[in-house]
């Protein structure tokens, strides 16, 4: 992985950070019932690896935003679609611990750095955001995007300076995600990809379990409508007879699938969900001595 590549912006799935270093701390709290024991080692997990991060890929001055889920956000939503849908987020298991830490985190983060800005959103998640957030504010600085989820690799064909990192291959260029996965970014490709192939990050299950990966390709690579699919694959001699029937016996999860992976309309002014945090010594004092 490429580490001489630094960025003036990097753009982070903050609900996605926080559930790494949730986990991460799970089996250093596990059954322990103070609750500050737990807000300290998941916040302080979470600020090591924004600074390792910081160090690795960043300026001292990068701008760094964090785009959270609101609580209203499509989740609940799109759990309409699929019952499955984001459904580790709202396991029995989880602690409330977990997401009051969540709360706060959020207001500790809006007083440590002039560099952090928040973006949340009612009624959307954090996926959502990037889009405008790309489109919108960002102008010619390189920008790299992180997140396990699949769909900020979206990005990747909005503009060449964006570059997008899943925790394990940093893709500074469509052509490393090519290489991996066989098509290139754009379009509604990804959105077929999750759709039919599922997504564990969002517990999406399979569409059509199985399908083998060049008929997957095949696919991806003659179809940019799921409605000019759906209604047209039956033609396609590309597409072998055993997984015809495959698609007629999934086609509402097909399309189930689909819609869970669009991206929600955004029409509010981007200020309007923008919080530019500021540095405060005085108030980390006391969330830390508190803490």
């Amino acid at each position: 992985m490429r580490k001489d590549i630094k960025y003036e912006n990097i753009i982070w799935d903050g609900n996605g950070l926080f559930w790494r270093s949730a986990c991460a701390c799970a089996k250093k709290i596990e059954n322990v019932e103070d609750s500050t024991f737990i807000y300290t080692h998941v916040i302080l997990d979470f600020l090591k690896r924004v600074k390792e991060i910081q160090e690795q890929f960043g300026y001292v001055t990068s701008k760094i935003y964090f785009l959270f889920d609101n609580p209203k956000s499509k989740i609940t939503t799109r759990q309409l679609i699929d019952e499955h849908y984001k459904s580790h987020r709202h396991n029995e298991n989880v602690p409330k611990e977990f997401w009051d830490t969540l709360a706060l985190l959020e207001m500790i983060l809006q007083c440590y750095s002039n560099n952090f800005v928040i973006m949340k959103l009612d009624y959307a998640e954090a996926d959502d955001l990037v889009y405008p957030l790309i489109t919108q504010k960002i102008k010619n600085e390189k920008t790299l995007l992180i997140s396990a989820d699949m769909d900020w690799s979206r990005a990747l064909s909005l503009k060449e300076n964006v570059h997008w990192f899943d925790y394990s291959t940093l893709y500074w260029h469509k052509s490393i995600f090519k290489d991996e996965y066989g098509f290139y970014p754009e379009r509604n490709k990804v959105k077929f990809y999750k759709a039919l192939k599922g997504d564990h990050s969002d517990d999406i299950k399979p569409a059509i379990p199985y399908l083998p990966r060049e008929v997957l390709l095949h696919i991806i690579d003659h179809y940019d409508d799921i409605d000019v699919f759906v209604g047209s694959y039956n033609q396609d001699d590309g597409i072998p007879k055993q997984w015809k029937i495959k698609i007629i016996e999934n086609r509402s999860k097909i399309l189930s699938n689909y819609a869970l992976v669009d991206f929600a309309p955004i029409e509010q002014n981007i200020e309007s969900y923008t919080t530019y945090c500021k540095e405060n010594i005085g108030e980390l004092r006391y969330w830390y001595d508190l803490l």
